[in-house]
């Protein structure tokens, strides 16, 4: 057979000798992964039950069907590992930004800074992107307004914060999760 040549993550040309079933492999694995997740994620919404699988059972199967069909960009092997170091993150970060809003709506003053800010991300387009926009959206005293071409428009409750630094942080975590290198600076789409 003929080796397949395609893109690469980084964007260079590879080649590949896989045949259909080894593709079929994969996604057969990757929906199995998904289920597993998706199923865990339902356990621990619905309190362990047994009773809610009757309805958890059929909503896993729906949503494992439609991860495949929507999940376009294959990004290769998530990590688990990663991903347990951005939910310690986020979780600190939660708490801080909350405590900080709630500081500032406290005080007596209400030192409100409100702006807008417009970042680069260095994040590829595709489901990392869109990961990154909604921590950012749900991460106290920050919510994404637009996202065009590589500009991230970012509405803060304090214009003078290092979102800056947050925002490379953030996309570094999000990078290991879905295991995909950074830019530097991503050009306009």
């Amino acid at each position: 057979s003929q080796p397949h040549l395609g893109r690469g993550r980084t964007g260079g040309s590879v080649s590949s000798n896989h045949s259909a079933p080894c593709g079929r492999a994969h996604g057969t694995l990757a929906a199995a992964s998904h289920a597993l997740v998706l199923s865990a994620l339902w356990w621990v919404l619905a309190g362990g039950g047994v009773d809610t699988w009757v309805v958890g059972g059929p909503t896993v199967i729906a949503a494992t069907i439609a991860s495949q069909l929507l999940w376009r960009h294959r990004t290769g092997w998530w990590s688990p590992l990663a991903l347990l170091r951005f939910a310690l993150f986020f979780l600190r970060e939660s708490v801080r930004g909350g405590v900080d809003v709630a500081r500032r709506a406290l005080h007596p003053a209400m030192p409100l800074r409100p702006g807008l800010v417009v970042l680069r991300s260095r994040l590829p387009t595709g489901p990392a992107e869109v990961f990154l926009i909604n921590a950012l959206s749900l991460t106290p005293g920050t919510l994404g307004v637009e996202l065009r071409g590589a500009e991230l428009t970012l509405h803060v409750l304090d214009d003078q914060a290092p979102v800056v630094r947050d925002l490379r942080v953030l996309e570094e975590l999000i990078a290991a999760i879905f295991r995909i290198p950074l830019a530097a600076a991503r050009p306009d789409a």
